[in-house]
This record gives C-alpha cells, sequence and structure tokens, in this order.
C-alpha cells in the first residue's frame, strides 16, 4: 500500500481515548485476495485476452489507463489477479463494442459503424446534388465535375456525419437526452408488465420495436457507451421494480435479436460483453 506510515501515523493519532497502548497493538492488513501470486504485463493481457501490444503503454499513454499496481520492481508492474480480472472485464465491456460496432472509412480508418454508414451516404447524396446540372434551357452546368465534384463531396459528408456523432446537447443532436429518454423508457416498459403481475422472466414482453431500433442507432453511433446503457438499465430494474439482472438480461437479448435490426452475431457479442456479468446466462 502506497504511503503507508502515513495510514499508519493518521490512524495512531485519531484513536479514541482509552484504547490500548501503541505497544499492545498489532496493525495488519487483511487481503486474502492478495495471496495469489502477481501477474506483470503479460499475465495482464492475458488475463484481458488480448496480446501486450494491445495493452496501454505507460511510457507513451496516460498511467491510468492500467489499473494501480500493487508492486513495482525496477519499473515494471505487477497485480494481483483480482485487480487483473476487474481490469480485464471493464476493458472488455469497452473495447468489444466498439470492435463488433466499427468499420472502415473511405479514409482508412476505423470508426463508429453509424457514422461510417451516414458518411457513405451523405457522400452519395452531396455528389449527386454537387455534379446535378443547374439552370435552365441551352445554359445548365453542375456545380463541380470529376474528382473535385467526389472529393467536395467527402470532405462535406463527413464534416455533416462528424457532427451527428460528436454533437453534444447543443449540437445537431442531443445525445444525453436520447440516452436518459431510451433508459427510462425501458425500464418503464418493465413496469407496466410488474404492475401486471408478469414479474416472472418468461412473461415478460419484449421491449417495444420502435424503442429498441433507436437504442441500435445510438449504440451503431457510440459504441463506448453500450455498457453504460445496460448496466444503468439492470441497475434501475433492480432497485425500482425488484426484477433480477439475469432477467432483464434475458429480456434485453430477446428484445435486441428481434427488432434491433442487429446481426445475431453482433448482437451476441455485444451483450455477452457489455451486459453486466450478473445480466449475462449462466454457462458450464
Amino acid at each position: 500500500m502506497r504511503n503507508w506510515g502515513d495510514h499508519l501515523a493518521l490512524w495512531s493519532q485519531t484513536r479514541e481515548p482509552g484504547a490500548r497502548p501503541l505497544d499492545a497493538c498489532v496493525v495488519d492488513l487483511r487481503a486474502p485476495e492478495l495471496d495469489d501470486p502477481y501477474v506483470n504485463r503479460e499475465g495482464l493481457a492475458r488475463i484481458a485476452g488480448i496480446s501486450t501490444e494491445d495493452l496501454p503503454d505507460p511510457k507513451h499513454s496516460d498511467r491510468s489507463d492500467l489499473p494501480e499496481p500493487q508492486h513495482e520492481v525496477n519499473g515494471e508492474m505487477w497485480w494481483a489477479k483480482p485487480v487483473a480480472q476487474d481490469w480485464a472485464e471493464s476493458h472488455r465491456q469497452t473495447h468489444v463494442p466498439e470492435s463488433v460496432l466499427s468499420a472502415t472509412t473511405s479514409y482508412g480508418t476505423t470508426q463508429p459503424v453509424g457514422l461510417v454508414d451516414d458518411h457513405d451516404r451523405l457522400r452519395r447524396t452531396f455528389h449527386e446534388t454537387l455534379t446535378a446540372d443547374r439552370g435552365t434551357g441551352r445554359r445548365t452546368t453542375p456545380y463541380l465535375k470529376g474528382e473535385p465534384a467526389r472529393e467536395a463531396a467527402d470532405s462535406l459528408a463527413w464534416d455533416a456525419a462528424a457532427s451527428v456523432i460528436y454533437g453534444n446537447d447543443q449540437g445537431l443532436v442531443p445525445h444525453e437526452a436520447i440516452r436518459v429518454v431510451l433508459i427510462e423508457s425501458i425500464v418503464a416498459r418493465f413496469a407496466e408488465d410488474v404492475d401486471r403481475g408478469k414479474e416472472e422472466q418468461s412473461r415478460l414482453a419484449p421491449i417495444r420495436a420502435n424503442t429498441m431500433r433507436l437504442l441500435a442507432w445510438y449504440l451503431r453511433h457510440r459504441p463506448r457507451s453500450t455498457a453504460g446503457i445496460l448496466g444503468e438499465i439492470c441497475l434501475l430494474a433492480r432497485v425500482k421494480l425488484d426484477l433480477s439482472p439475469s432477467t432483464v438480461g434475458s429480456v434485453l437479448r430477446r428484445s435486441f435479436h428481434l427488432s434491433s435490426g442487429l446481426d445475431r452475431s453482433v448482437t451476441d457479442a455485444l451483450l455477452e460483453s457489455a451486459l453486466p456479468p450478473s445480466a449475462r446466462p449462466v454457462t458450464g
């Protein structure tokens, strides 16, 4: 533990009157999970299911991208297995949705699939507009032709598509407002069934198709938000409606397959990584 001496000094200064004298006290840290052998970067990568090259490098990125090490020797970081497992779970919840909901742009970069699709549609629309004949009678001419028209269409389409995905509450799309409405509408749908006495997993109705399509649209544009949204839905359903995470996870899975429009393999990978562990189906 860092600053152990400072913690010990603070403890000694804040003891209650009449407490045992210091020479009669034994101060120890009991953490059985730390008894397991520590793992280094190779072990952390193995637990996370990624290569060491894909781990954040503290030499070139923020050290906080990695979990706080429990031990360091000559600059090499070591972690207790439970700490490494917690970090690996968090890493999967963020990076797997990014991976399965990404695509390659016309510029060769990887971006959320919603952004790529929007860009492709808009570039075709802008290209048609820029190259369409303008004017009347014999004096008709397009704004642009050939390569200049294509480049202009690409650039305009990118700016327009990016303004949708990277907007905020003051931008073109109020992402935070959409997020709140989605979560509350899904939990409200569960509440309708609970009010009718349908708390059992098999009797909860699927989430409405339009709600699922909007949720899929949101996640295709902001895949990093997947775990946060699904986790909050499970939490609110538990706290407000006493629905177990496994019940909520089952209904979400069924609703995604029925109405989201996402491929089945994408849906399975998304939910396997982004749902809270307690909301995933029990395997093995």
